[in-house]
């Protein structure tokens, strides 16, 4: 036991108390953090991953990208949260299937796809699309063989006919906000996105639409496209406690079509790609490709991605390592495009460009607090160790010149635990006098 010098009260159960409460705090990231605006670089990518072969261009890709709320490169600057997306693998059959597309397993059992199906001439990363399905998957449902289904109560099944069934994700768009800005978890019902379902519309003036977003099309017949509101008013009425992934909750639109999960305790949103996007609307541009040849397209018809008419004629040259992208986008471009490209697809099109909210909600701090009552009887504590508070004959000095009784100020209070170990240290806002006619009480709290 350590040594204890000075004056000593013990304190019992019954002098403290424990309370909990929380503190709220309003995020809000704007449209243009999200977009990247040119030259800002507010979001950062992470090239690790290389492809390539013989008489092949080699192709990188970030595995995610992070969002900060300024350019990265400043010390001030702070991750706001990483993007990315995801594939499920469907082993129920006699053969996987990822992303509407078929595939084998080699004799070291790694996924092999064939390329030109559906009219695709290139696919890329798809096992990495699977394994980051599969990690997420690991992390939040507790199972990599898992899928994560709208709403999050129901039981998995294939795409149904209508937005409010049962459905699960084979596309995943998947959000992770930083600890900073989502603290003990987010606040139920208090999540918002605002998304455009459809990038700009193709037509005479606008011959490539991969990375041009809808409020920025002139174009569009009527004025702009409005973005939509995703939200989780269903976490009111609708809200489940998982082992694994914590409180989660089903995300929807205005309509009532459910478009996602929502993990509160994680920070996580995932979204569903064939529901938060208009998946069937036509894309066209340059993407990566391992093509090494340089190709120069022209005179496409009016059913090659441009539904309208007239059809018209495009000079867009694919140089070495690119390819011309015709697709829709799902499943054509998750199947064609690097982890990269399918993500900045998503961020450059489809929150905007201004400087309104993209995606906003208060995050939740958990305060637990001790309250500590030191409690000091009349005839305790009206000394002090300090070698001046006596004189050199060993005298008291403090001593009331009427009743003769010694008397102490109180700066410090010290909390110990049972082997006399300090643990705590509480300072008066003033020194407190303590005599024999004072029955003093000092309230201590401890946030943690």
């Amino acid at each position: 036991m350590a040594e204890l010098t000075g004056s000593y009260v013990s304190i019992d159960e019954s002098n403290i108390t424990t309370s909990k409460s929380s503190v709220q705090q309003l995020i809000d990231i704007v449209q243009s953090d999200v977009s990247n605006l040119s030259g800002e670089n507010t979001r950062k990518k992470y090239q690790v991953f290389v492809s390539g072969g013989a008489n092949l261009s080699s192709i990188t890709s970030s595995l995610y990208q992070t969002v900060f709320d300024q350019d990265f490169t400043f010390g001030t600057s702070n991750p706001l949260f990483d993007i990315t997306i995801g594939s499920y693998l469907d082993t129920s059959g006699d053969d996987p299937i990822v992303n509407e597309q078929t595939a084998i397993l080699d004799a070291g059992g790694k996924l092999v796809f064939q390329n030109g199906q559906n009219n695709n001439d290139n696919i890329a990363m798809m096992r990495e699309k699977v394994a980051i399905y599969r990690q997420f998957a690991q992390t939040l449902l507790g199972d990599p063989d898992e899928s994560f289904v709208t709403p999050h109560y129901s039981t998995p099944v294939d795409a149904p006919a209508t937005g409010t069934d049962p459905k699960r994700i084979n596309g995943a768009i998947f959000i992770s906000f930083r600890r900073l800005f989502t603290r003990d978890n987010i606040y139920k019902g208090s999540f918002g996105l605002r998304i455009h379902k459809k990038a700009a519309t193709l037509t005479e003036t606008v011959e490539q639409n991969l990375n041009v977003s809808s409020d920025s099309d002139s174009s569009v017949s009527g004025g702009l496209e409005s973005a939509y509101l995703i939200d989780d008013t269903l976490s009111a009425s609708n809200l489940s406690i998982d082992p694994v992934g914590g409180e989660v909750s089903t995300l929807s639109d205005s309509d009532g079509n459910y478009v996602g999960l929502i993990f509160y305790d994680k920070g996580i949103i995932v979204l569903d790609v064939e529901r938060t996007l208009d998946k069937d609307q036509y894309l066209r541009g340059v993407i990566f490709s391992t093509d090494s040849s340089t190709t120069n397209i022209g005179s496409l018809a009016a059913g090659e991605a441009y539904t309208g008419s007239p059809a018209f004629d495009v000079n867009i040259t694919a140089n070495a390592g690119e390819s011309y992208f015709v697709g829709k986008v799902y499943p054509d471009l998750w199947i064609s495009g690097t982890i990269d490209q399918v993500v900045d697809h998503i961020c450059d099109t489809r929150f905007g460009t201004g400087t309104l909210s993209a995606i906003g909600f208060r995050n939740e701090t958990i305060i637990n607090s001790s309250l500590v009552f030191c409690r000091a009887a009349p005839s305790q504590l009206n000394y002090s160790t300090n070698p001046t508070y006596k004189d050199s004959e060993g005298n008291i000095i403090a001593i009331n010149p009427t009743t003769k009784d010694p008397f102490s100020f109180i700066t410090t209070v010290g909390l110990y635990d049972a082997d006399g170990f300090l643990l705590a240290v509480a300072k008066t806002s003033r020194p407190i006098e303590k005599n024999p006619e004072t029955d003093l009480s000092i309230r201590i709290r401890l946030d943690y």
